[in-house]
């Protein structure tokens, strides 16, 4: 065996292993699914089809010079992706097979050019090239498709360069639009490859700087708008308004007006390290007030075992161990000011997305065979501003409890540096799903958080083995702790729930 088949064969079987591997754990249908879960995922499946649809018409046409039956390996293409042409490149004979003549049709070619370029911008558009890739990782359906349409460009690419050799045309400039745009390169080359060479790398060069722009869509901040709220109906103000009321009442709005204070013992794990806490897994216990940002976690194990953090309007504190009264601290502390409230909100997010201005229905969506009516929220305006996060709420049909919320952390952006937020501020988002609700006090309490970043379409299964973030609570209690031990110095008071004045947007 000749060293091109050993590597053909060795790409083949990981690529068939890998494939039954995500088969076995996946129905073909949840694949599809998942490759057709959004405008980024979707157009990475409409690249392997014109891959795959680029493969099998030279492979019908060098079958028919080598007197091979091409019809087995184009229906393994269609089947299987990738494996119907690394097959045939191993069964194919060395000697070069016969001129066949002809071509796919050019207005074919500038059609599947153009509707792919349309795909291209579109979802680049609405994620930005970063998300695009993060979600080709997201899970096993997606890295299956992701590596099939990796291993069918690096074929047409091999392809490519020995037609142009062939022909004395140029192929380097096509190559960087085949690694960044897959097949917009691909395409574009064939559509010019009988142009001549000078008007061929003329088209590719300024193809290329118009891949500079592309790449620049949609890196301003993540928005989570659906269909339903970029075109919303007359009503859909009205349906948000009471998806939402309807959501509050059902985790005990009554009841949790009713409290004052709340505390919770958790324990959170990250997997990463923990950016906040000084353990991975962190053991705390957290004390409230409702309703404001205003809280404090003593921590229960680990090396910072006995201190406690506090925040009260704004001002964050500490207390070691070994001390009886906390000291404010004069430089900002991201552990305290950042990541307690969030952990307060998201504790009671049903309650205080009620006085959102903002909320417009969302449509409806199925997720693991269950029904979620969607709720959308923010402030300002619709559309993204740096200063508001947005959140799109997932409302269990069959419970009326809070499933899942898609949620931006523009708050997040202030700790980086300028140009590194300015990269990935389109994919400063997260989902977090609620499980284990539990009725503590007439109040329906989620005792699993579980963060992961993919969208609810892409999440990966099961929950407890692939997380960001997981925070399990073992104890609620409402109303143990007086308001006063929430306010170490009274002079600073409470301010509420206003949050202070946002810091300019690193642009």
């Amino acid at each position: 065996m000749g060293v091109v088949r050993l590597v053909l064969s060795v790409v083949l079987a990981g690529f068939v292993t890998l494939t039954i591997r995500v088969l076995t754990e996946q129905s073909y249908g949840e694949f599809l699914e998942a490759a057709t879960a959004n405008a980024a995922t979707g157009l990475l499946l409409l690249d392997l089809i014109i891959c795959l649809g680029l493969a099998s018409a030279w492979i019908r046409q060098d079958a028919r010079g080598h007197g091979i039956a091409a019809w087995p390996f184009i229906m393994l293409s269609a089947a299987f992706g990738a494996a119907g042409p690394l097959l045939y490149l191993i069964r194919r004979p060395r000697t070069p097979a016969p001129p066949q003549g002809g071509h796919l049709p050019k207005a074919l070619l500038m059609s599947a050019l153009a509707l792919f370029t349309a795909a291209t911008l579109y979802a680049l558009e609405r994620h930005g090239y970063i998300a695009v890739l993060l979600y080709a990782s997201a899970n096993p359906a997606t890295q299956l498709l992701f590596v099939d349409l990796a291993i069918c460009l690096v074929l047409i690419s091999v392809w490519m360069v020995r037609d142009a050799r062939s022909r004395g045309a140029s192929v380097v400039p096509f190559l960087p639009l085949v690694l960044f745009f897959g097949s917009v390169g691909t395409l574009l080359y064939l559509v010019t490859r009988d142009t001549g060479r000078r008007r061929q790398r003329f088209v590719a060069l300024a193809s290329m700087g118009l891949g500079g722009f592309a790449l620049t869509l949609g890196t301003g901040h993540a928005d989570l708008r659906t269909e339903a709220v970029r075109n919303p109906s007359r009503d859909s103000e009205r349906r948000g308004r009471e998806l939402v009321e309807r959501l509050a009442e059902r985790h005990g709005l009554a009841a949790w007006k009713r409290h004052r204070t709340m505390e919770v013992l958790a324990r959170d794990s990250w997997p990463g390290g923990g950016p906040w806490w000084p353990e991975a897994k962190q053991r705390f216990r957290t004390q409230a007030l409702l309703g404001t940002f205003t809280s404090r976690a003593e921590l229960l194990d680990g090396r910072g075992r006995g201190e406690l953090w506090g925040l009260q309007a704004w001002a964050p504190y500490k207390r070691k161990a070994a001390e009886t009264v906390p000291v404010f601290l004069s430089k900002p502390d991201r552990a305290i000011t950042f990541y307690l409230p969030t952990l307060q909100y998201f504790n009671e997010l049903p309650f205080r997305l009620r006085s959102a201005p903002i909320v417009r229905y969302a449509g409806e969506a199925r997720h693991r065979g269950r029904s979620y009516h969607r709720a959308f929220v923010t402030w300002g305006g619709p559309e993204p501003r740096p200063e508001h996060d947005q959140y799109v709420l997932w409302i269990d049909e069959a419970t009326g409890l809070l499933g899942m919320v898609r949620y931006t952390l523009r708050d997040g952006l202030a700790f980086l540096p300028p140009v590194q937020a300015r990269l990935i501020r389109s994919v400063m988002l997260g989902t977090i799903h609620y499980d284990d609700y539990r009725d503590v006090g007439g109040v329906m309490m989620p005792f699993t958080h579980t963060v992961v970043l993919p969208p609810p379409e892409l999440t990966r299964y099961p929950l407890s083995e692939h997380f960001f973030h997981r925070l399990e609570i073992d104890e609620v209690r409402f109303d143990t702790v007086p308001r006063e031990t929430l306010l170490p110095d009274a002079a600073l008071g409470d301010v509420g729930d206003r949050k202070p004045e946002p810091t300019p947007p690193a642009d």
